[in-house]
């Protein structure tokens, strides 16, 4: 895992240095994004100094604005698109011309430049009800996981926090999760109650509802019917396909 930190101060490193080789100013690009507030430019500077995180639903408006991929912007990959355009776009926004790019020297040391055999997923500190994932703005790192398990879904990565699945999960461990909206039983997935924020548990289905399980015995397994299931709801969020411990 990655120092948070350190992560933003790259992914800030490679947005300024497009965005200047783009001849865009940092007002440019935030209304490319479709930043609308006053205080636009500010967000830029903070996400360029590594002040601030990017959500993912921005970051496929900040690869687009950029003319490159999340993957570069991520530092996953060192070659932004090549493109068979003509070498130079005109901005939607306003009638300035800005150059395309065809390839940056990497900015990142080795040790954040990545194979691209991997691929950077974020690790949320939680998931409420009524933001989707991709929304969500509050990324505290960064997991890496295989291309290969990658191609197989959406993924991120979530912290556990409290006890109610000791000694399985502990406090602080990291579980990589593929979004999905429904899981085997038996499975432990990321769902949400109502309005509360998501939990870790293993389900278990029955013909009349389901049970979450949690590992801890000192917790209670919370049972619910099928109308409880719909009317609630409970939701699944995603299944859990990896656990990274933290010792």
């Amino acid at each position: 895992m990655y120092n948070n930190d350190e992560v933003k101060k790259e992914i800030g490193k490679r947005i300024k240095e497009l965005r200047e080789r783009l001849g865009m100013s940092q007002e440019d690009l935030a209304r490319a994004i479709g930043y609308k507030s006053p205080n636009s430019r500010s967000t830029i500077y903070k996400v360029e100094s590594g002040k601030s995180d990017i959500s993912q639903s921005k970051l496929t408006k900040y690869a687009r604005a950029l003319q490159t991929t999340v993957p570069y912007i991520l530092g996953i990959e060192n070659k932004t698109q090549n493109s068979t355009k003509k070498p130079q776009l005109i901005a939607p926004s306003k009638s300035v011309t800005y150059k395309r790019i065809s390839h940056i020297d990497p900015l990142a040391p080795d040790e954040f430049s990545q194979k691209k055999d991997k691929q950077l997923v974020p690790v949320l500190g939680k998931v409420v009800a009524g933001i989707p994932i991709e929304a969500i703005e509050e990324i505290i790192d960064y997991e890496l996981i295989p291309e290969k398990l990658a191609s197989q879904g959406e993924y991120f990565a979530l912290k556990v926090t409290g006890d109610s699945m000791y000694p399985r999960f502990i406090e602080n461990d990291v579980v990589i999760v593929r979004q999905q909206d429904d899981v085997d039983s038996g499975s432990i997935a990321i769902m949400l109650i109502g309005d509360n924020e998501a939990t870790i548990k293993r389900v278990q289905k029955f013909d009349g509802g389901i049970n979450l399980v949690p590992n801890n015995r000192e917790y209670d397994i919370m049972t619910f019917t099928n109308k409880q299931v719909q009317e609630l709801p409970v939701r699944c969020i995603g299944k859990v396909v990896e656990l990274r411990a933290r010792f």
